[in-house]
């Protein structure tokens, strides 16, 4: 459903910037329209310079098990480089959004440009999600030390 959502949002002006490996096959498909640059494979620490030019970041998922329910790791990228997201509903992106009081933007409820243009997404911090946070938090470098000391 992921190049069908691509071609919707073409067909609704929007420019978009591809990023990550794809087929030939698909890249053909989006031959015909000049909104969309294909970037293809880009190395992570180039991946927030990027971000920064862009107002919000796709986050397509399906809704179905087991992938409703996996973190989107893509949409917690969008918010840490402060864009809003553009995502589809589904049990994750559900639950973050409503535990973060973000807005998201829905894709099911997005018919033409202009809603994107007037929507206001409110970007939420997530710096409490960073590893070193997480790490610190669940007391990890106490259990390194503790098991450093068993016999």
């Amino acid at each position: 459903g992921l190049v069908e959502c691509i071609i919707k949002l073409l067909r609704l002006n929007f420019k978009i910037l591809l990023i990550g490996k794809i087929s030939k096959e698909i890249s053909k498909l989006f031959d015909i329209y000049s909104e969309i640059d294909i970037a293809g494979y880009v190395d992570r620490k180039y991946l927030p310079d990027l971000y920064k030019q862009a107002r919000a970041g796709l986050n397509y998922m399906p809704n179905i098990s087991p992938y409703k329910f996996q973190t989107s790791t893509k949409t917690l990228e969008y918010c840490a480089s402060n864009i809003g997201v553009v995502s589809s509903q589904y049990y994750w992106s559900k639950k973050f959004s409503f535990e973060r009081n973000s807005n998201f933007l829905w894709l099911e409820n997005l018919n033409d440009k202009k809603q994107f243009d007037n929507f206001s997404f409110n970007k939420k911090n997530v710096k409490d999600l960073e590893w070193s946070k997480i790490l610190d938090k669940c007391n990890f470098s106490n259990f390194v030390h503790s098991c450093m000391e068993r016999d």
